[in-house]
């Protein structure tokens, strides 16, 4: 087999690949981390980028796990995530094809498309596969709440980005995940306002939006712990919000305060899960009382790194998402930035207040935010592989 021909093989497997993904994510969304596996394999370079922030982040990831094996963490969990994070250092050096993008945007269209018919049908999808209703279009929504950054991205002309922004918006608006209504919301208004801020006073921004993504991450189970109320005060808003709004916000207050049990290397990764199942008490109603467990996660990224590896992982984690966030405003510019900060506040919403921190089928959602947002391949252009 040719240099030729071993390339073309990789470029169709990745147009396939690239335009099941959104629809995986609806129908078969346990399929999603290998599809984007296959994904990174057959478009990254596999390049060492010997960038000092790279290195910095991926230094940083290597202590994290380190915290967690130190504190005794669940080994399965700690490859898990070295596995997911050597994924992701592969993504850096993916280079999508104009062809393989245009397969992702088709399979984008045909997506929303399905989730059109099915709202005009009252949602009965879910009762054709017998799936459950929230699980289903929760996923699905986050899903959409950050690829639609680089969905928009591929489109060049500003009537028809606008019109499929409203689109997408709409989507997701009826999906009714909260979550991905905030996320998508939070990540247009304030990555927008982040963009005019780094028109005016670039360097003011970048190192404010890059320290402070960091700092708030650091400080939040201690703001958990210092601000928020516990179960009983909670039902003073009983009256003003669903009952599950009050659970998960219990849930930050007793997490925040577990963490302060270990403050410095937690009680170890996978460790949350086995929270003896003592029962948080909601006062709602007249006097009613409602139990409710801790779960498999706290649906909170900060609060579940703190209780199970401490502040000095959390630390590590912090500094990692500082990273990150100075990549996104720093080597990116006008409508490229613009669209990336949308995708990167979208994730740390969804982080903060939906997904557990190792949820492999997000983190693949990210690495597939990564992969499609670097820079464009060579291949294709003209037919052929250029030097």
């Amino acid at each position: 087999m040719t240099g030729e021909s071993f390339l073309k093989i990789k470029d169709y497997v990745a147009r396939v690949i690239l335009f099941s993904i959104p629809c995986v994510s609806l129908f078969a969304p346990q399929l999603l981390t290998t599809c984007v596996i296959i994904c990174v394999l057959v478009t990254s370079e596999f390049r060492y980028k010997n960038n000092t922030d790279v290195n910095i982040a991926f230094l940083a990831f290597a202590c994290f796990l380190s915290v967690g094996a130190f504190s005794h963490g669940v080994i399965q969990e700690i490859l898990k995530l070295f596995f997911m994070g050597g994924v992701a250092f592969f993504a850096l050096s993916c280079r999508i094809t104009t062809q393989q993008k245009k397969a992702f945007f088709l399979g984008m269209l045909i997506l929303l498309g399905i989730l059109c018919v099915d709202i005009v049908l009252d949602q009965k999808l879910h009762k054709m596969l017998n799936r459950s209703l929230s699980k289903m279009y929760i996923q699905c929504g986050l899903f959409l709440s950050v690829m639609a950054w680089p969905f928009f991205s591929f489109v060049k002309n500003k009537s028809i980005g606008f019109t499929l922004f409203i689109f997408c918006a709409f989507v997701i608006f009826f999906l009714k995940s909260d979550s991905a209504i905030l996320a998508f919301t939070l990540g247009a208004l304030l990555g927008e306002g982040v963009y005019v801020m780094s028109r005016f006073f670039p360097s003011f921004a970048i190192y404010f939006f890059s320290i402070t993504s960091g700092f708030l991450t650091w400080m939040a189970p201690f703001l958990f712990k210092v601000f928020l109320l516990d179960g009983k005060e909670l039902s003073l808003f009983q009256n003003f919000s669903d009952i599950s709004y009050l659970h998960r916000l219990a849930i930050w207050k007793e997490v925040a305060k577990k963490s302060f049990e270990s403050p410095f290397i937690g009680h170890g990764i996978g460790s949350y899960r086995h929270i003896p199942d003592d029962m948080i008490e909601i006062f709602h109603g007249k006097g009613m009382v409602i139990g409710e467990k801790f779960g498999l996660h706290p649906h909170n990224l900060p609060l579940h790194v703190s209780y199970e590896t401490g502040s000095i992982g959390l630390f590590f984690i912090a500094v990692i998402i500082g990273i990150i966030a100075y990549r996104v405003i720093s080597e990116s510019e006008g409508r490229a930035r613009d669209l990336k900060l949308g995708c990167f506040i979208s994730s740390m919403v969804v982080f903060w207040l939906s997904v557990g921190a190792y949820q492999t089928w997000w983190l693949s959602t990210l690495i597939l935010a990564v992969c499609l947002f670097q820079r464009e391949s060579d291949y294709g252009k003209t037919g052929s592989l250029q030097n």
